[in-house]
C-alpha cells in the first residue's frame, strides 16, 4: 500500500454511530467515512464519478450489522474510473459492496485480500450488483481479485472485458466457502483469459447460475497454477495430499463460445452438473495438471453430469482434452446430452471414461441460441438436463440440506440424516421432470448419495396448497412415523418396504398405476418402492416418505 495512504488511514477519527447512514460525494469523503465506520454503518455514494485508488483497511462489521458501501441511487450508480486498482479492501470482516461501477482500471477492478496474514483471512464479504468493465486491457489483470477470503458471496454482478491473454473476471486464490451466483461475464477473448478461476488451495465454492459469453479459453478454471508461497492455508509438512482446488461445484450456468467452458486443473472431487453449453470452440472440458511439485495429487475424481452440450463437430477439437500427470480414469460422466448441431450423426463423443446413460444426437430445441436465448422449448426432449433443470432442485435442496454443504458450501455431498425436499412454488413450472432424473454427485467416494436418485421421481404440482408438503429420505431401519392422515403401513400392498406417500396432486402419474379398495392409486417400481398418488390435495401436514428397501441400502458413510 502507498505509505501516504496507509498513514492517512491510521489517523484516529471519531467512530460513526452504529447503524448510521453517511452520504459522500467524492473518494476523499469515502475514505474518511470508512475510517470511522462502525458495525451497521452504511456509506452511500451519491451519483457521479469518483477517483480510483480507494484503499480501505480493517473494516469490521458484525454478523447482522455489516458495514455497507453502496450507491445511494441504484438506478444511477456511482462510477469509480481509471487508476491502477479501482477499490481495494484489506482484512475486511462483515462488509458489503453494492451498486457500484468500476471501469478503466489498469491493474484490478476490485481487490479484496487478507493483507498477507494467511492465518486470519478476510471473511463474510458480499459483492452485489457491481459492474466492472475494461480492466487491463492486456495481461494478468482481473475484474474482481479475491485472495484469502472465506465465507463470501458474489451475486448479480456484470463483469466485461478484463485482462486479455491472462486475466480473469473473478480470480480466487486460497478462498473457501463461497457462492458466486447470478453474474454475467462477457468478453471477446476466447483463448487466453479465464472467466472464473479458483486456485491456491481454494475449496467449497459453488459457481451457480451465471452466464458466460466468450469468457476466455477456460470459462471456469477449477484449479490452476499457483506459487507455493501464495497457498491459503499455507502449505506445511505432513498436511497430506495437496491440491489447487477441491470440492468446487459448477451448476446451472450457461456458456456460449469460448475455448472450453470448464477446465479441471490440479483439482480434486469437483462437480460440474446441470449446465448448458453452446458452441465451445475447442473442447467441452479439459483435465490438466500444472502444479507438479512433490505432494500434489494428480487432477482426479471430477464429475460431469446432466449437462447439455451443443457443438459444431467441424469447429472443435473433441469433447475432452487430457494432459499428462492426471488421473482421467477416476472421472465420472453421466446423463449428459450431446448434440452436434452441424452433423447430428457425429454427436457420440469420446470421453476419458465411459459415460453412463448419455444422450447423443438429440436436438435439445433451444428457443433462439444464435441470439443467446438458450432456454428450452416446452417440447424439448432434454428438459431433465442443462441449466433450466436446476432451479427447482436447487430450491428443494436449499431447504433441506441441513449442513449447507452441497449448495451453499461447495460440492461436498456427504449428508448426515434425512434429505428433505419441498414442492415448487407456484409458477415454477416443470419441476417434476427435473427432479425425477436428478442424481446427486458422488464426491470423494461418499456412497450415501449414490442411489438417492433411485428414490426420487416427480414430486410437485406447484399449487399453493401443496407448498408445505415435504419429502424425507431415510433408510428403512431409521424410518420414523410421519403424519399420514390416520393411514398405516398396513394400508399399502407391500409393507416390507417403506411407502412413498405424495401429499399433493400429481401432474405426471407414473405408468402402471393400480387402484386399491380405498380408491387411492399405487405403483410399485422394480426396487420395491411404492408410490401412492391420489389426484387430490392432501392436508399441509401430510408428508411424502421415501423408504429404501433392505436390498438396496443407502450407506451412512
Amino acid at each position: 500500500m502507498h505509505p501516504t495512504i496507509s498513514a492517512f488511514l491510521c489517523i484516529a477519527l471519531p467512530a460513526t454511530a452504529q447503524g448510521a447512514d453517511v452520504r459522500v460525494r467524492d473518494s476523499e469523503a469515502l475514505r474518511r467515512a470508512a475510517s470511522g465506520a462502525a458495525p451497521g454503518t452504511r456509506i452511500l455514494l451519491e451519483p457521479g464519478e469518483y477517483a480510483a485508488g480507494i484503499f480501505l483497511t480493517g473494516l469490521k462489521g458484525e454478523a447482522g450489522k455489516p458495514i455497507v458501501i453502496a450507491g445511494a441511487d441504484r438506478e444511477r450508480p456511482p462510477v469509480i474510473r481509471g487508476g491502477g486498482t479501482g477499490m481495494q479492501l484489506t482484512d475486511p470482516v462483515h462488509v458489503e459492496l453494492a451498486d457500484l461501477v468500476v471501469t478503466g482500471a489498469s491493474a484490478n477492478g476490485i481487490n479484496i485480500d487478507d493483507g498477507g496474514s494467511y492465518d486470519t483471512p478476510a471473511r463474510h464479504v458480499v459483492l452485489r450488483r457491481l459492474r466492472v468493465t475494461d480492466v487491463g486491457p492486456r495481461g494478468n489483470h482481473d475484474g474482481i481479485k479475491l485472495s484469502g477470503l472465506d465465507d463470501f458471496r458474489v451475486e448479480d454482478c456484470a463483469i466485461e472485458r478484463w485482462g486479455t491473454g491472462g486475466g480473469s473476471a473473478i480470480d480466487m486464490v486460497g478462498c473457501h466457502r463461497g457462492v458466486i451466483e447470478g453474474n454475467t461475464l462477457r468478453h471477446t477473448d476466447e483463448e487466453g483469459s479465464t472467466g472464473i478461476q479458483a486456485k491456491g488451495g481454494s475449496s467449497a465454492i459453488a459457481i451457480r447460475g451465471n452466464r458466460f459469453e466468450r469468457a476466455g479459453g477456460r470459462a471456469v478454471n477449477i484449479g490452476g497454477s499457483t506459487g507455493l508461497q501464495y497457498f491459503r492455508p499455507p502449505l506445511r509438512e505432513g498436511d497430506g495430499e495437496r491440491f489447487e482446488a477441491r470440492e468446487i461445484l459448477v451448476e446451472g450456468n450457461t456458456f456460449t463460445g469460448g475455448g472450453a467452458p470448464v477446465a479441471f486443473v490440479g483439482a480434486d472431487a469437483c462437480v460440474v452438473r446441470f449446465n448448458t453449453i453452446y458452441r465451445p470452440r475447442r473442447w467441452a472440458l479439459r483435465i490438466l495438471q500444472e502444479t507438479r511439485e512433490p505432494g500434489f495429487a494428480p487432477c482426479r475424481r471430477g464429475e460431469l453430469t446432466d449437462n447439455i452440450v451443443a457443438f459444431r463437430a467441424g469447429e472443435w477439437g473433441g469433447a475432452a482434452n487430457v494432459g499428462p500427470a492426471t488421473a482421467p480414469e477416476t472421472f465420472a460422466f453421466a446423463r449428459n446430452v450431446w448434440h452436434a448441431i452441424d452433423e447430428p450423426a457425429r454427436s457420440r463423443v469420446k470421453l476419458p471414461a465411459a459415460e453412463k446413460d448419455g444422450s447423443y444426437g438429440v436436438d435439445p430445441l433451444f428457443i433462439d441460441p444464435e441470439k443467446g436465448d438458450l432456454r428450452l422449448r416446452p417440447e424439448s426432449p432434454a428438459r431433465a438436463a442443462g441449466a433450466q433443470a436446476l432451479p427447482h432442485l436447487e430450491r428443494a435442496l436449499r431447504d433441506g440440506d441441513q449442513q449447507g454443504r452441497l449448495l451453499e458450501g461447495g460440492a461436498r455431498a456427504h449428508r448426515r440424516g434425512p434429505l428433505r425436499l419441498r414442492p415448487p412454488q407456484e409458477g415454477e413450472g416443470e419441476s417434476a421432470r427435473a427432479l425425477r432424473d436428478w442424481r446427486p454427485p458422488r464426491v470423494g467416494g461418499g456412497s450415501r448419495q449414490r442411489r438417492i436418485h433411485d428414490q426420487l421421481e416427480a414430486i410437485g404440482c406447484g399449487h399453493l396448497r401443496c407448498q408445505k408438503a415435504e419429502v424425507s429420505l431415510v433408510s428403512r431401519k431409521d424410518r420414523v412415523p410421519v403424519a399420514r392422515s390416520g393411514r398405516r403401513d398396513e394400508d399399502v400392498q407391500n409393507p416390507a418396504h417403506a411407502p412413498r406417500r405424495l401429499g399433493l396432486c400429481s401432474p405426471l402419474p407414473p405408468p402402471g398405476l393400480r387402484e386399491r379398495a380405498d380408491g387411492s392409486q399405487v405403483s410399485c417400481d422394480h426396487r420395491g418402492l411404492e408410490v401412492e398418488r391420489q389426484h387430490v390435495h392432501r392436508p399441509d401436514s401430510e408428508q411424502l416418505h421415501v423408504g429404501v428397501p433392505e436390498s438396496d441400502p443407502v450407506s451412512k458413510t
